[in-house]
């Protein structure tokens, strides 16, 4: 067991760093591991991480799953299960899982921003722009600025409102 519980820590560590091959190495070369259940859990939701960052979404999924009910991991659950949906084009299955995460202290930079492409891609460009440029007002500093302007131009281009979607 205490190989077990170094191992899964330095797996942690490794998806924290964003060194997610190496984390999924680890796993794939010790496999299931002896644990207490708050370390698994903290260890699946590690390796469902691990698998969305490297293109293994569909993976992660049944991880997902089994943590749904874990509490404590709640949040991070519906945020990466949220994420997976909206990689897929799942728009409105993403959309409430977001906006259960979007006043989270990790996600409320991101859900938002995700948020607002969800509503612009479910052809609801006023809504995708409302949240956008207030996500802007909130964090005018933030590093998606880039990604909120495409969506703003976007919903602006969808109104009609050629000029400003020029300009975003």
């Amino acid at each position: 067991p205490m190989y077990d519980r170094l191992m899964s820590a330095n797996e942690i560590l490794l998806v924290k760093e964003g060194a997610y091959w190496d984390a999924l190495g680890i796993y794939r070369h010790t496999g299931n591991r002896v644990l207490p259940d708050n370390e698994l859990a903290d260890l699946r939701l590690s390796q469902a991480i691990s698998l969305i960052n490297t293109n293994q979404a569909d993976d992660a999924m049944p991880l997902l799953r089994q943590l749904k009910e874990n509490k404590e991991h709640r949040t991070d659950v519906d945020y990466y299960t949220a994420y997976v949906l909206y990689s897929k084009g799942k728009y409105e299955e993403a959309l409430p899982l977001f906006s259960a995460v979007q006043h989270s202290e990790e996600y409320q930079s991101t859900a938002p921003v995700y948020i607002a492409d969800c509503f612009l891609q479910s052809n609801k460009p006023q809504r995708a722009y409302e949240i956008a440029a207030n996500h802007l007002r909130n964090f005018p500093n933030t590093p998606l600025r880039q990604e909120i302007n495409r969506i703003c131009g976007e919903a602006y281009y969808d109104q009609g409102n050629y000029s400003n979607a020029i300009k975003s």
